[in-house]
């Protein structure tokens, strides 16, 4: 899970996206990581794909996660929003002055659009990310049920 929005890169005028935080569930990643200077936070997280077309998650990060969608539901968003989603593909994570940068690479996803039955995330709301209204009523909702993404570390420091 991560908490990020979309940024452009200022050196190349392409979309790019700006970790706050990140949180991963396989084994020793987030310890690896963090000899590397990336803070990934070990979280727990799993999600059901058994009960299609309902998809649930749970997990905990600094509080209870739970999330319960409907896939496929409704239509596609135009393939402008779905590139400006799934499109960038350089990261940056850090605080000012110390913001550094890192590739991503993946192959085309499969994606399906989808509906938000439940949420419980408090995580983003006490980071004064998002509005708890903001949060159970999202623009767009979409799912990729599997999607292997390579990242390039270490992380290049963004100048």
């Amino acid at each position: 899970l991560n908490l990020r929005t979309y940024v452009i890169d200022l050196s190349t005028g392409k979309p790019a996206v700006y970790f706050f935080r990140s949180g991963v569930s396989l084994g020793v990643i987030p310890l690896l990581t963090m000899i590397l200077g990336i803070p990934w936070e070990k979280i727990t997280f799993k999600m059901d794909f058994a009960s299609r077309p309902r998809y649930m998650a749970s997990g905990y990060w600094l509080g209870d996660v739970n999330c319960e969608i409907d896939a496929p539901a409704g239509v596609l968003p135009a393939e402008s929003v779905i590139e400006h989603l799934t499109g960038p593909m350089l990261g940056f994570i850090g605080s000012e002055g110390k913001v550094r940068s890192f590739r991503i690479d993946h192959r085309t996803l499969e994606i399906q659009p989808a509906l938000l039955r439940s949420i419980e995330f408090p995580l983003p709301v006490k980071e004064g990310l998002i509005m708890e209204s903001e949060l159970r009523y999202p623009d767009t909702v979409l799912v990729v049920p599997r999607a292997e993404f390579t990242i390039y570390l270490p992380p290049q420091r963004f100048i």
